[in-house]
């Protein structure tokens, strides 16, 4: 007895009375397919048996693959520049574009910045700027401020990726730096060291604006060690030197480290004749490359703009558009980084 054939898209596209490449777009939820269309495309695929074909997939991939990169598109690298916020200025963000200016051409395109403030527009404008220059892929940059709301976008239009946790609104895909981690990880490198009265020293922004994943990080580490602890986190702006609020706290608690997401702060400890690591030790779970003395994780964001370009491409390939039902986080895990900014402490 033979098996029963396979149901084509062919076979749905005869059903449907459309082509096709209609079929092919309407069942990868294509936005330039209405949606009623795709509904009933979707429907009739159900009721016909349809299931996609693994081998011939993989065989598209593979073709698809070995084809030379030629020129096919333009990626769309959406910012804005405040005085808050220069984001060209920020290491973290720069390699975020390079590395994913390189690998896009790998891909066969080429990245393009607009950035509203440069370019005096708005959000609207910005979306009218990127479809009349053929762009239909983004990548959004890590907002000037934590909590922002882009709802007002037309993402329906574009496939997008996002940097980071300072949009809220929409859930788009995400990559971020495995922050969490990085200051998990940071927390055991300090105890093995024989720090036991680690404090922890945050710019306030700087945790909302990474939703909180180090202050995460370095509380579950503490609780696990040492669930007594007397010592709050100092989360403000006080630890700028000309500030008294930071020093109130450390000459109250005392630390023997500090964890801080500041990678100058051997600046601040100097202003009051301390030096790390002999007087106390430091270590940042957020280092944006490994040049300084400080000691700490230091974050792989040319991976991160390798794998965003990656993350968007294959969105676009599928016909993916708009605001995802389920959005997906990819974290990146950093790389301790021993520095000299920590030493082994002695036993009691």
């Amino acid at each position: 007895m033979k098996p029963p054939r396979r149901v084509t898209q062919q076979d749905i596209a005869r059903a449907a009375k459309v082509n096709r490449a209609t079929v092919s777009l309407a069942l990868r939820e294509h936005a330039s397919i209405p949606v009623t269309t795709r509904a009933r495309i979707q429907k009739l695929a159900k009721k016909l048996g349809y299931q996609p074909d693994p081998m011939l997939s993989a065989l598209a991939t593979y073709r698809h693959g070995r084809r030379p990169a030629g020129f096919r598109g333009t990626l769309g690298w959406l910012a804005q520049t405040t005085k808050e916020l220069a984001w060209r200025e920020i290491p973290h963000f720069a390699t975020y574009l390079t590395a994913a200016c390189e690998r896009a051409e790998t891909h066969g395109y080429r990245v393009e910045v607009i950035d509203l403030n440069d370019m005096g527009i708005n959000w609207q404008r910005a979306a009218a700027v990127a479809k009349s220059r053929g762009i239909d892929g983004i990548l959004l940059c890590p907002q000037p401020h934590a909590a922002t709301n882009l709802e007002q976008f037309p993402w329906q239009d574009f496939a997008a990726v996002t940097f980071g946790y300072t949009m809220i609104k929409p859930k788009l895909h995400r990559i971020a730096s495995a922050q969490y981690a990085a200051t998990f990880r940071t927390m055991q490198e300090l105890l093995a060291r024989g720090y036991r009265r680690i404090g922890f020293v945050f710019n306030h922004q700087h945790d909302e604006r990474t939703n909180h994943h180090y202050l995460a990080g370095y509380l579950t580490a503490r609780e696990l060690h040492d669930p007594h602890s007397d010592m709050p986190p100092c989360i403000d702006d006080s630890h700028d030197p000309a500030q008294p609020g930071f020093w109130r706290w450390f000459e109250r608690y005392q630390p023997d480290a500090i964890i801080t997401g500041d990678r100058h702060f051997e600046a601040v400890l100097r202003t009051r004749k301390l030096r790390a690591p002999d007087d106390i030790g430091i270590a940042c779970p957020g280092l944006a490359d490994t040049s300084g003395s400080m000691a700490g994780v230091c974050e792989d964001n040319h991976q991160l703009g390798l794998i965003a370009v990656d993350f968007l491409v294959s969105m676009m390939h599928r016909g993916e558009r708009g605001v995802p039902v389920h959005a997906q986080q990819v974290l990146v895990e950093g790389l301790w980084t021993p520095g000299r900014t920590l030493r082994s402490l002695p036993n009691d």
